[in-house]
């Protein structure tokens, strides 16, 4: 979804893509390089660029933005994310996750579920697929430590528990190098954001095989980073030159055959 939005808000960020004066003779031409929004002409190209603040991993069809859901739902990502994994490196020496389950199953699960709905609304089909899909992940794995749900009470071998956990997140992880590759030509937010949310799935699913709590402390840590990511693209999608000095603008990824 990138910068394709055409808000009061945003114009100020792109303002040099905006083409002053006539109409440009493209236009003219039935050029459909160029977009009229709000009596103002755009060039498609600059606002189809790729975004993390707007979960975009590059052009797509110029769609109509009605809006952006992705900043809560970013948000629902990086601070979930983040206390799980405080949990998990065992901060403040706290072994037992329980006052977190609320907020996995509301503010990372319902959510990013939400929010992935209003980006089907917008047709960003990677927003909409990776939030409802988080959300979908974040709720699950609330209800495996609900006791009224008896799932974790159903393995009385601590040993069975752990594998079967470890296939869990070895699912998400697969799941979630496939999203990384769309975001190979996006930007640095969003690619490290994918990549890191990967390799915490992957270390934590192989610390669940191994039973091994240093490699679920690694796994952790590497959740952390993916948590810090996500924020960036958090304030980036909501940081404009009206409310904030620091606006963290995209660091576009190099694209094969371009640095040659």
């Amino acid at each position: 979804m990138g910068e394709k939005h055409a808000t009061v808000s945003s114009k100020a960020s792109v303002s040099s893509h905006v083409v002053s004066g006539s109409t440009p003779p493209s236009m003219e031409n039935n050029d459909d390089s160029y977009a009229e929004i709000h009596q103002q002409v755009w060039r498609k190209g600059d606002l189809q660029s790729a975004n993390g603040g707007y979960a975009n991993p590059g052009s797509e069809p110029y769609p109509v933005l009605k809006m952006n859901p992705a900043p809560f739902g970013l948000a629902g990502f990086s601070f979930s994310t983040l206390v799980a994994s405080l949990y998990t490196v065992h901060a403040k020496g706290i072994h037992i996750n329980s006052v977190f389950i609320g907020m996995a199953c509301f503010f990372g699960g319902a959510g990013q579920m939400v929010t992935g709905i209003l980006e089907m609304c917008n047709g960003n089909t990677f927003g909409s697929t990776t939030f409802c899909s988080y959300g979908a992940y974040w709720i699950g794995y609330g209800c495996l430590f609900i006791p009224s749900f008896g799932v974790r009470a159903a393995y009385t071998d601590e040993h069975e528990w752990n594998q079967a956990l470890g296939l869990y997140l070895l699912g998400w992880a697969l799941f979630t190098f496939m999203c990384t590759l769309v975001t190979l030509r996006s930007t640095l937010g969003l690619f490290g954001q994918m990549l890191f949310l990967g390799l915490n799935y992957l270390v934590l699913a192989i610390g669940c095989f191994t039973e091994s709590d240093g490699v679920n402390i690694a796994g952790g840590v590497v959740g952390i980073i993916a948590a810090v990511f996500g924020m960036w693209n958090m304030v980036a999608g909501i940081a404009t030159p009206y409310n904030s000095y620091l606006i963290p603008h995209p660091v576009k990824l190099p694209r094969y055959g371009e640095l040659r």
